[in-house]
């Protein structure tokens, strides 16, 4: 599904909905920043690529208006190769506790 198409309020209203009903210990921008440093920096996808994968922007209208696809196909590969990565659980996890 293209969320482009849905206006900037519904999808700010699903974001908010996900974050609210996250894990107590997880964080929305979090998770998006985790996996936009693992495609840069463990991945050969586009910069491009990653950044549709967020949803982001171009701001640069010159490049928006010659920007015509949506690159899904390699916008899916991304993800799935995101999500093996996630469910691998090879990485080294340290265990951080609250305080107080």
């Amino acid at each position: 599904m293209e969320w482009s198409r849905f206006g900037r309020g519904f999808r700010r209203l699903l974001a908010d909905t996900i974050a609210n009903n996250a894990l107590e210990f997880l964080t929305f921008h979090g998770f998006r920043s985790a996996f936009r440093h693992w495609a840069s920096e463990r991945t050969n996808f586009a910069r491009e690529i990653c950044e549709a994968a967020l949803a982001h922007i171009v701001e640069n209208k010159t490049e928006a208006a010659y920007r015509r696809g949506d690159l899904f196909d390699r916008r899916r590969e991304l993800m799935v190769t995101w999500a093996a990565f996630v469910a691998a659980g090879s990485a080294d996890v340290i265990s951080l506790r609250r305080s107080g």
